[in-house]
């Protein structure tokens, strides 16, 4: 099966980068340079400007110091409160036409609202694209900015212009990671209004080793412009595999059990400002849709990947 129409701009940058023979202007996609075959951090080496220039001063001082010890006992609360939900758990009897809220902007709780994190080009200087995320009077979610695809000359930075907003991980006390699983649904919804651009929806299911740190399963987010609300639900049978921004030969459906968090991306290769307003996002389930995997899955030969 064919995958889904769009632009000829979002196929070039999404699609033909991966290949190597491209001419440098028709490849979109950058990583940061590495002679291991492993990866150091689950930041693939990216630094930002902030961190790049912090001093062991900036680090340890008092006032962190007393901000861990009040982190410490926030844990401690959370540890408590984890305990005493798995005591009095409920079993979660789910039927057709169930929707359940992942992400709700008008969510109290300020660590759900608050932890949503805004990268761009810029931040790691390789662009000067910029973005940002602002909740409004209305209490939805605001994703403004500007794409410039002009890199940084910098002797090796080819390719700039993505502005990325990253839903915040999921955590237990203490810090440990945690993951949502939504087996037993089957679509993503999404309320939102855009300004008629395309932008890219991700799901992270990145696992224990670092050769999964990096997966991703992506689909297209389509907005028709204008002031009126689209609501929009996908199968995640639609969802195409991808590993640092580059759609895999070898597909293959996703792992519900271990999603870590949604990212959205902007970065359709068009200069200029951008606005995405958000609603909500929930997954639903229906059960006439009994789809596992929209695309065809090729058997490679021996070590192909």
């Amino acid at each position: 099966m064919a995958l889904p129409r769009v632009s000829s701009c979002y196929w070039r940058s999404m699609i033909l980068r991966h290949s190597t023979k491209l001419p440098r202007s028709l490849r979109n996609h950058q990583t940061v340079r590495s002679i291991t075959v492993w990866e150091p951090d689950k930041q693939s080496g990216y630094r930002t400007v902030r961190q790049a220039t912090q001093t062991w001063r900036d680090v340890y001082n008092m006032e962190n110091l007393k901000s861990t010890i009040e982190a410490y006992k926030r844990q401690f609360r959370m540890w408590k409160e984890e305990w005493v939900a798995w005591f009095y758990r409920d079993i979660e009897v789910l039927e057709d036409g169930d929707v359940k809220m992942i992400y709700d902007f008008r969510d109290p709780d300020p660590d759900k609202v608050n932890g949503w994190t805004v990268t761009a080009d810029a931040d790691f200087l390789h662009g000067r694209s910029w973005g940002k995320m602002d909740i409004t009077q209305d209490y939805t979610c605001l994703f403004t900015g500007n794409l410039n695809h002009t890199p940084i000359a910098d002797g090796w930075s080819d390719f700039a212009g993505y502005v990325n907003l990253r839903s915040p991980y999921k955590y237990k006390s203490f810090y440990r990671e945690d993951a949502f699983n939504w087996t037993e649904f089957t679509h993503i919804v999404l309320r939102y209004r855009g300004d008629g651009r395309t932008y890219l929806l991700n799901i992270n299911t990145r696992g224990c080793f670092d050769v999964s740190w990096n997966d991703l399963y992506s689909y297209p987010l389509y907005t028709r412009g204008g002031p009126y609300w689209q609501t929009e639900r996908i199968p995640f049978s639609k969802f195409f595999f991808a590993h640092k921004g580059k759609i895999q030969d070898k597909q293959a459906p996703i792992d519900l059990t271990n999603v870590h968090g949604i990212n959205i991306t902007a970065g359709d290769g068009i200069d200029g400002p951008f606005k995405l307003e958000i609603d909500y996002i929930a997954i639903e389930i229906d059960e006439s849709h009994t789809e596992e995997h929209a695309y065809e899955l090729y058997e490679g030969r021996r070590f192909e990947t």
